[in-house]
């Protein structure tokens, strides 16, 4: 079984995230694309609220295509063109670091709560005693 037979799978099952809501599932799918435009490589297009495309161009001339959607809480990809996987591998990588926090945030968010502000320490109110060690 090559990776496109497991990609057909992964259209067909998906990953769950576990989302509660339609709205929470439009929120991470336009969050996801928005770090897949962060990122080298990847030009992104959205299709409709709940699905995107994205181009991946690696730097040894390799092209690739593949729509990403989210449906009944659960991410799907679609291969248009190419292998897909870069793009998978780096789904895996949001979902593994970032699934939580953006998860936190649409609950947040959904609840009608503000994001925490972290205020960062300045250097004048710390004190001597943090440099005592060296």
């Amino acid at each position: 079984m090559d990776l496109i037979d497991k990609m057909k799978d992964l259209d067909r099952f998906g990953i769950n995230l576990k989302l509660k809501t339609e709205e929470d599932e439009i929120i991470y799918c336009e969050v996801l694309r928005q770090w897949f435009e962060s990122k080298d490589g990847y030009d992104s297009y959205v299709i409709d609220e709940r699905e995107f495309g994205i181009d991946y161009f690696s730097e040894t001339g390799e092209d690739s295509s593949i729509a990403i959607y989210i449906k009944d809480s659960a991410i799907r990809f679609s291969p248009v063109s190419g292998d897909p996987y870069h793009a998978v591998m780096d789904v895996l990588q949001f979902i593994a670091e970032l699934h939580k926090d953006v998860v936190k945030l649409i609950v947040m968010k959904r609840e009608g709560l503000e994001e925490p502000v972290v205020e960062e320490e300045s250097e004048e109110t710390s004190s001597s005693e943090d440099w005592e060690w060296i």
